[in-house]
């Protein structure tokens, strides 16, 4: 019989200093992750700990995690279903380069906010790292909470998978693989473009939307990349990411790269077409997307 789930609500504040907040939640929309800056071992804190899995109470496997907070605004960035063992990644690059702790999420769905009539202002946590949020009646703003929460979750077909999958073996993500595919594929990108005698400058640790500037002549181009190891092109886009697609900047390159580690790499560089109105590559393959809070985009 599977166990009842127990609620969480983790802070994007990972390193406690709110300065990186928008740099720790892009980490977490990349790699699907809740991310903790407390030790496990640490015993006068025991954030990490519970995070970790130890003790009770404590976030255990099939246990559902909405990251977020509320300080001098409300800010969500996802919810998700934990299926992995805590373990200690430094993320390939972020905010501090410390050493954090990560769970991994999956399903993993984006949020932006709640409807009205979702108290989540009652669950987020001000300042502190983690929260429970137990099922309780005596609670019915935690109720409505969980209810929205499960609402949301229900739409994705693999959480009863994934619930009935925790209590066998899981295999821990391997988020360097996904850095290399990714470093590969802007790799693959800069040569792309170098090839076609742009200059290209890396500015992916801008955070600013996209990954590249190509320039040549007076052409600017900003180029996002998403690299993906299998063959088929399927990747999501940030909100501050899909805003060039929905805004149709004829500026903006959406480069999915796919068999990325492979030399036989295949790249489509989609751009918007405005006679066309579609976002087509260079084959004339059109961009199907599936609109979230950010964006699932098919090649």
């Amino acid at each position: 019989m599977t166990a009842q789930p127990q609620y969480w609500v983790v802070s994007p504040n990972v390193d406690g200093s709110g300065r990186c907040v928008e740099e720790w939640k892009d980490e977490i929309r990349k790699y699907h992750v809740a991310i903790m800056g407390w030790d496990p071992g640490v015993v006068s804190n025991k954030m990490g700990s519970r995070f970790a899995g130890i003790g009770d109470p404590s976030i255990q496997i099939g246990d559902v995690v909405l990251v977020g907070r509320s300080r001098t605004r409300r800010e969500i960035v996802a919810v998700g279903i934990v299926n992995s063992a805590w373990w200690p990644e430094r993320l390939p690059p972020h905010p501090q380069n410390e050493e954090v702790y990560l769970r991994h999420l999956e399903p993993f769905l984006l949020l932006k906010d709640a409807p009205r009539g979702v108290p989540l202002d009652k669950v987020l946590p001000h300042s502190k790292a983690m929260t429970e949020l137990p099922l309780s009646l005596e609670n019915p703003d935690h109720k409505k909470v969980i209810d929205w929460l499960d609402k949301k979750l229900k739409g994705d077909d693999t959480q009863s998978a994934n619930r009935r999958a925790s209590s066998g073996p899981l295999r821990q993500p391997d988020i360097k693989r996904r850095h290399q595919v990714e470093s590969a594929a802007q790799e693959a990108v800069t040569d792309f473009y170098t090839a076609q005698h742009y200059r290209v400058d890396d500015v992916s640790a801008n955070r600013c939307g996209w990954d590249l500037v190509a320039k040549k002549e007076r052409l600017t181009l900003k180029v996002e990349v998403k690299g993906l190891s299998g063959t088929t092109a399927h990747a999501e886009l940030t909100p501050n990411e899909y805003r060039l697609v929905k805004n149709r900047d004829n500026s903006y390159r959406l480069c999915i790269v796919t068999d990325a580690l492979e030399s036989s790499c295949r790249i489509q560089e989609f751009r918007f077409d405005p006679n066309e109105r579609r976002w087509l590559d260079q084959d004339g393959n059109e961009l199907s997307i599936e609109e979230r809070i950010g964006a699932v985009v098919k090649g």
